[in-house]
């Protein structure tokens, strides 16, 4: 008789580690991790033959036609989208490159992987996978097979103050809410008129650049002015929003583009075809890492009088009072903050408030070719009181379609519990200069973190169990 096993991350934040454990312990099942799956490739002539043809036929593939994130599959599993993601995190620039080594050696991973699945599967009684970050090659890849063969799964993400689960979709390669579903799940909630006014206000905060933690505003540094050459620059100009380059252009699942850098130049072709300028904006939180892609970034356009860089933590109020004419972002919360000041925005991923329809939301490259002509042209046609009505709902709804699928809530935030993060933060040394994102990387890793929620998981185990089995079924 076949053991019953879980598979599991096996890495992870302090809040999730003792989580996975306590899950496995409910589903009565033997823990393997992600990378112990590898143990099972085979290692012979015949079974490097067979993986070395699929590899360069795959490679052959993607660099002859570059099309979409869909277009490679190894035995009806999606490899590309997965293997760009972990290309682009890995990369000093956050780059996806087709024809190189390590492409090549990622799609050999990918096969490799799905084999050693395969045969793993085979000889075990698989009843539950845990999933983590999807984004990245093993996530993807036991997403993609627990819907095949039909194994029960669960994807953790964490949305403070909760920690929540979800199964995962093979359409959109993504592990969390079906954001078009939003738009019935708001109209369940039967909110208190008081409890949407607090939410409308703290969008309109994000839009006057206050310190805001869901939509990533570092409360540290002040607003400067703008100058006399960047306000005239700013009228009728186009603003792109930048992401940070290491981050996952496809962390939504879908993206249009392969990264960032093919995002910008495309958008740069458009707006000198339509003779407007462009405003790059530099993500308010940007992360050190960054600092390298941005600087060849603006090497790259220092000598194009149409391309303005703006580092400002600049508001968007500023920037619409400045005359421009849209914004272009490819999955970020400055959707719901155009939306609300009834602002042009042409998205191009998977995003939070696609139910809602608050954005263009391009589809492929052609559409948002078309969606940026019709921008330039001054063809969009937006009602602004329906539009800022909506962009309300669709944040309101983010917020809580998390609450609706908890695993864990009430965890302490800095944003949430403020007491009991600064409490359990201030054990923790050399943490005293940090910002928002190096104080939350912290907290989630430290050993107090961890303490807190064994106790947590522990006290709470029977509604913990409770909402496990609700989830998964």
């Amino acid at each position: 008789m076949k053991k019953k096993v879980a598979i599991y991350p096996g890495f992870g934040t302090s809040t999730h580690e003792p989580l996975h454990q306590k899950l496995i312990d409910f589903a009565g099942a033997v823990g393997y991790s992600y990378e112990s799956l590898n143990n099972f490739e085979k290692n012979n002539f015949l079974e490097r033959a067979k993986v070395n043809v699929a590899v360069w036929f795959s490679f052959l593939i993607l660099n002859i036609y570059k099309k979409d994130r869909d277009l490679v599959k190894y035995k009806g599993i999606k490899i590309f989208h997965s293997l760009i993601e972990y290309s682009i995190r890995m990369h000093p620039l956050g780059k996806f490159i087709f024809n190189s080594r390590e492409t090549l050696d990622l799609i050999a991973k990918s096969i490799n992987y799905i084999r050693c699945c395969t045969r793993f599967f085979k000889q075990n009684n698989v009843v539950l996978i845990i999933g983590g970050d999807e984004a990245y090659i093993h996530g993807s890849i036991l997403g993609q097979l627990a819907v095949q063969k039909n194994i029960k799964h669960l994807y953790i993400k964490q949305f403070n103050p909760y920690i929540a689960g979800f199964h995962f979709d093979t359409k959109t390669l993504y592990a969390g809410p079906n954001f078009k579903t939003y738009p019935d799940f708001y109209s369940t909630l039967h909110l208190d008129p008081e409890i949407i006014n607090q939410y409308r206000n703290e969008i309109r905060d994000a839009a006057n650049g206050r310190p805001n933690y869901f939509f990533m505003r570092n409360q540290d540094t002040p607003i400067p002015d703008l100058t006399k050459v960047e306000k005239d620059f700013l009228d009728d100009a186009v603003v792109l929003f930048l992401h940070d380059f290491i981050d996952s252009p496809g962390i939504y699942g879908s993206c249009v583009f392969f990264d960032q850098w093919e995002w910008i130049a495309e958008s740069v072709t458009i707006l000198k075809r339509y003779n407007k300028r462009l405003v790059i904006k530099i993500h308010p939180n940007v992360n050190d890492s960054n600092k390298v892609a941005i600087q060849l970034l603006k090497q790259l356009y220092h000598d194009d009088k149409s391309i303005l860089f703006i580092e400002k933590k600049t508001s968007l109020i500023v920037l619409k009072e400045n005359g421009i004419r849209g914004v272009l972002t490819l999955f970020g919360s400055v959707i719901v903050e155009c939306a609300f000041l009834g602002i042009p925005c042409i998205s191009a991923a998977n995003n939070p408030y696609i139910g809602f329809e608050i954005s263009l939301n391009a589809i492929s490259k052609n559409d948002f070719r078309k969606k940026m002509a019709n921008l330039c042209g001054g063809k969009i046609q937006q009602e602004p009181g329906e539009l800022k009505m909506k962009s309300v709902r669709a944040f309101i709804s983010h917020r809580m379609f998390y609450a609706a699928n908890y695993l864990v809530k009430n965890l302490p935030y800095d944003d949430v519990d403020k007491d009991l993060f600064q409490e359990m933060y201030a054990e923790i040394p050399g943490t005293v200069n940090y910002g928002i994102n190096e104080r939350r990387s912290v907290f989630l890793n430290s050993g107090k973190l961890r303490e807190y929620v064994i106790e947590k998981i522990n006290c709470e185990e029977a509604d913990l169990k409770e909402r496990f089995y609700f989830l998964i079924n």
